[in-house]
Parts: structure tokens; sequence; C-alpha cells
């Protein structure tokens, strides 16, 4: 599914955009900042339409170099 450009709000109140996303193996994984704060961005996996943290071992090795792929072009 492309998420890209799609609004996600949290329970929080705060409204992320997608502004990138990747595939790894049978997971979709997602860059979102917010509209209102630049500043405020963070990398989630989504899984049956919840955000979820990505494993810290897994986004250095497998997710942060296929999003760096992605942003170099």
């Amino acid at each position: 599914m492309d998420y890209l450009n799609k609004k996600f709000t949290l329970e929080d109140g705060k409204t992320y955009l997608v502004i990138e996303q990747v595939y790894y193996e049978e997971g979709i994984y997602l860059y979102i900042v917010n509209p209102e704060d630049e500043s405020d961005s963070r990398f989630v996996e989504i899984r049956d339409g919840n955000l979820l943290p990505i494993d810290a071992n897994l986004f250095d090795k497998e997710i942060w170099p296929l999003f760096l792929e992605k942003f170099r072009n």
C-alpha cells in the first residue's frame, strides 16, 4: 500500500505527514513529519494500521540504509 502524503493523527493529538516509505521483507516503514513543527519527525513501522517503533538494531542495519538510498535519489 502507498502511504506517501497520507496523514496520521497520534494519540497525543499530533498529526504527521508521510514523507517517504520503504519496504523490507514483509514490513512497511515510514518517515513521518509533523507539518506544524518540521523538527518533530520519526521513523516508524506501520502494521495493521498502527504506527509502531522500529527495533534499533533492525533500523541501523536494514531500514536506515534503505531510506538513505531513497533520500539520495
